[in-house]
This record gives structure tokens, C-alpha cells and sequence, in this order.
């Protein structure tokens, strides 16, 4: 099998150095246009949770889920109208 272009450098485990972790974020940032966390921690060597504290810091997480899809936190539009002050009313008139 012919080598992959596509290689990051694996950094070892425990504290890294000051300008080891500047390495490392350097790292992650680039790989991190066109790979996943999973992806770059599997490649580098280090855990998922050392990966995103780079990302996290640097401010560059892409956002969670499905672009087209509502969030976990937002509630559906059924769910948004039913204890609204307009139909409390609606049903007190009646």
C-alpha cells in the first residue's frame, strides 16, 4: 500500500510543552478544515477531549447536528404554541 499524504505528526501522550501545544494547535486547526475531531485524535495520537480543548479555545467548533434539523434545546413548533398566553386565553373564554 503506497503511503497517505494525508499524516499528521503524533504527539506523544501526558503535558505537552508550551511549544509542543502550540505545534499540536497548529496542528489540529489546519487538519481540522476537512477532518473530524475523532479523526484528528485517532491520527495525532491524543485523546478527543484534548483535540476540542484546542478547538473550544481557539473558538472554531463547527456547530452540533443537522443543518436543517431544530436542536435538542428548541423545542418544536407544536410544543412552542401549547402553553402560550394565546391559547390559555382561548380556553378560559370558552
Amino acid at each position: 500500500m503506497p503511503p497517505t499524504t494525508d499524516t499528521l505528526p503524533v504527539f506523544p501522550r501526558g503535558l505537552l510543552r508550551p511549544a509542543e501545544r502550540e505545534a499540536f494547535a497548529a496542528t489540529v486547526l489546519a487538519a481540522y478544515r476537512t477532518r473530524s475531531i475523532r479523526a484528528i485524535a485517532g491520527r495525532t495520537g491524543r485523546s478527543y477531549g484534548s483535540v476540542h480543548a484546542v478547538l473550544a479555545d481557539a473558538g472554531v467548533l463547527r456547530p452540533r447536528g443537522h443543518p436543517g434539523r431544530p436542536s435538542a434545546t428548541t423545542p418544536a413548533p407544536s410544543q412552542r404554541l401549547a402553553g402560550s398566553s394565546r391559547d390559555r386565553r382561548r380556553r378560559t373564554r370558552s
